[in-house]
């Protein structure tokens, strides 16, 4: 490793003064990395990756670009930086300039362990050469343990901010947190609040109390915040506050970051991370209903427009002379706003029912914040046009129904690894089941209804049972028949809200009966405490 270092063509790193001259002239964004090295913790994270690429292929005379990369499950930390270069988000760089990505170079290391594990020859390099330090690295899980989340989140925060305050040269350095750090406010500025505890005393907590106790008292810590990520996170950007002391640093809050707007390819996504898991299971059929407030604003923020703010939030902060922490509400809702039930309907479905697998987005996606974000429009204003073409962060005038429809096409294509040429046959599969979602739930054994089902047929029913709509007038008794493959037959019966009958022609589903159903026996199930259901049908 040491042997790799000492290739590396030596050089002074480029430095604007704030009383230098080069305040008074336009610097652009491409000038301004030019010749210059930067660090990146989190680089193979969903952010990191688009960062990474956004750097090289926009910034093209960037000098290097440092990656802090573990190994992870066996696989040493080279061997992870070629599957991260291998991957469709590179395409255009492979295509284009291939050298380019010979400038990313891994330095072996863990967040988690002093020094963030950096060998000392290569703390030496980065003192050296690096001027611009991104922290993108976290754990974003919801339900992390407060132990590893704190290592993670905090102390990993801690030790690179005594690794930046070493660097001779370090003109920026960008702190990835989050919108919801916060989120036990309905009002959230662009500034630092007070958090519950000091940080350090939290890190003291964590390490000397075990952690059976720990697990016990986190609900207590963490208080109205959801979860320890949001914790965390929060504490983070006080202790950086605390501990930063001159280092000039900017702090970017992501809201729910989902696949790209147009950089390098629109619709990316590597993740399941957010809503994109339960996107992708209702699109597979696997989950029918989702946990959700339709009215609240669903603030969601492309992950190429989160990669240009940190490069431009650099820029600035390093060719100012502001030097004082300065923090960037990274989000879509206030000019470009969009509710999670528009969200739903651009996706293509409308869903209200609850599903345990939500429960852990629930705190998100059934309330409402409202983001200031004028240090964002300030750093627009401050950008000439070519640089805000290049490196766009404003989000007024982009189209949510064309978005949506890439980040749908983005996880077939990057997580589901399927085709675009099978798009009809996945649409004709995922009205099968949904109508047969529905024969299902109609089918439903209502307990307590004293076996009142509806009277006839009374053959081919191997499930009986009545469902009880609560906003219909007329029922309509179906017996149904469907094949999932070439033999094996089901057929079942039940009571559903009228207009399952005109259900339209689907591949494998047949209708065999359909006639009008008594409402007597939805009003005998409500009466005697039976299991109520709802089901709107959407065609």
């Amino acid at each position: 490793m040491d042997s790799e270092r000492n290739e590396i063509e030596q050089h002074e790193v480029k430095h604007f003064s704030a009383s230098g001259s080069n305040l008074n002239d336009y610097v652009s964004i491409p000038q301004f990395y030019t010749d210059r090295s930067v660090f990146i913790t989190g680089g193979t994270g969903f952010v990191g990756k688009v960062l990474v690429e956004k750097l090289l292929r926009s910034c093209p005379g960037i000098k290097n670009i440092y990656l802090l990369i573990r190994p992870k499950r066996g696989q040493e930390a080279k061997a992870r930086l070629n599957d991260l270069m291998n991957v469709p988000l590179f395409d255009t760089l492979r295509r284009e300039r291939p050298n380019d990505l010979n400038k990313v170079i891994p330095i072996y290391g863990d967040i988690t362990l002093e020094k963030l594990g950096i060998s000392e020859n290569d703390q030496a390099l980065l003192c050296r050469t690096v001027s611009i330090v991104f922290h993108s690295a976290a754990t974003v899980k919801f339900d992390e343990k407060l132990k590893l989340s704190v290592a993670i989140n905090m102390l990993g925060t801690k030790r690179l901010v005594e690794l930046c305050h070493r660097m001779m040269s370090l003109d920026a350095l960008v702190h990835v947190s989050t919108a919801y750090c916060n989120c036990d406010r309905t009002e959230v500025s662009e500034v630092i609040y007070a958090p519950p505890y000091n940080p350090n005393d939290i890190i003291s907590l964590v390490e000397w109390l075990p952690e059976n106790m720990l697990d016990d008292l986190t609900p207590s810590l963490i208080g109205k915040r959801p979860n320890t990520y949001t914790f965390t996170k929060a504490l983070a950007e006080h202790m950086l506050l605390n501990e930063a002391g001159n280092l000039p640093v900017a702090i970017v809050r992501p809201s729910i970051v989902l696949s790209s707007l147009n950089e390098p390819l629109p619709g990316w996504v590597d993740n399941y991370n957010g809503p994109t898991l339960n996107v992708v299971l209702q699109g597979t059929g696997l989950v029918k209903f989702v946990l959700l407030d339709k009215s609240k604003r669903a603030d969601f923020i492309p992950v190429d427009v989160v990669a240009n703010l940190m490069i431009v939030s650099a820029w600035k902060l390093a060719t100012t002379s502001n030097k004082n922490l300065i923090v960037y509400n990274c989000i879509g809702g206030n000019e470009n706003p969009i509710d999670w039930g528009n969200f739903l309907k651009l996706y293509g479905k409308i869903l209200t029912k609850y599903n345990d697998a939500m429960n852990e987005c629930r705190f998100f996606s059934t309330r409402q914040w409202s983001f200031q974000n004028g240090n964002v429009k300030e750093l627009i204003n401050s950008m000439n046009s070519d640089d805000q073409k290049r490196f766009n962060i404003n989000l007024c005038k982009f189209s949510w129904d064309k978005y949506i429809e890439n980040y749908v096409l983005g996880f077939r294509t990057y997580l589901l690894k399927q085709s675009i040429e099978s798009l009809p046959q996945s649409r004709q599969k995922t009205r099968m089941l949904f109508w047969i979602n529905i024969a299902v739930l109609c089918c439903y054994l209502c307990e307590g209804a004293n076996g009142t089902t509806c009277a006839e047929p009374s053959d081919a029913s191997d499930l009986t049972g009545i469902l009880c709509p609560t906003n219909q007038t007329e029922l309509e008794c179906v017996t149904f028949s469907y094949r999932l493959d070439k033999t094996r037959v089901n057929t079942a019966r039940g009571c559903s809200p009228k207009g399952f009958c005109n259900a339209p022609d689907i591949p494998f589903f047949e209708i065999t009966s359909c006639y009008s159903c008594s409402e007597d026996l939805c009003n005998n199930a409500i009466q005697q405490n039976a299991n109520v259901f709802t089901i709107s049908l959407i065609h």
